[in-house]
């Protein structure tokens, strides 16, 4: 963090966590937010009651106080009740030798409105012959239970992309859920 600004990294419940956990990143500076002009609601759901700034970040602080971004509050959802990073996961995949490209939405659990299954959507390198199975079973076999593709591998030729290069989530769930209603033929 840069001079006069303070981090504090917070669970869900708001409490503060020590180094190297994982939770929400809160900033205060110097010159605090004083919030959003007529609009009470916003204002008080991005500072909290110490006077601290959501920043909408997730990450931690290490031994030597540096602050690491770990994904967007936002992005991240839940399984079973356990956080599921994109970008986490989009790194197991990504290293995957024949993935050129990968994006993890989440899609609702049929069975289930309150779980949504990670879902690996994946554009393949040039004369990749990559399958969702094999994919299914690296990824298996190098995440924890919770963060396993239970909403499947999908291969398609480009991610739709913002402006700055950065894949459109909502837009790749769209597609995802045409996709699968095609593969069932509802």
């Amino acid at each position: 963090p840069v001079v006069n600004v303070s981090v504090k990294i917070v669970d869900d419940d708001g409490n503060d966590l020590g180094v190297g956990e994982r939770g929400q990143v809160l900033l205060k500076g110097a010159e605090p937010f004083i919030g959003y002009y007529k609009n009470e609601e916003a204002t008080r759901a991005t500072i909290d009651e110490r006077g601290f700034m959501r920043s909408g970040d997730i990450g931690y602080v290490d031994e030597e106080g540096y602050l690491y971004l770990i994904d967007r509050e936002k992005d991240i959802f839940k399984y079973r009740g356990f956080h599921v990073s994109p970008s986490e996961l989009e790194g197991v995949v990504g290293q995957i030798e024949g993935v050129m490209e990968v994006c993890i939405v989440a899609v609702p659990a049929d069975e289930e409105r309150t779980t949504e299954l990670p879902t690996a959507v994946i554009v393949r390198a040039p004369g990749s012959s990559l399958t969702a199975e094999q994919v299914m079973e690296i990824v298996d076999g190098k995440v924890s239970d919770f963060k396993r593709l239970r909403g499947g591998v999908y291969f398609v030729e480009r991610l739709p992309k913002t402006q700055t290069g950065k894949n459109v989530r909502r837009k790749v769930l769209e597609m995802v859920l045409e996709l699968a209603k095609e593969k069932t033929g509802a």
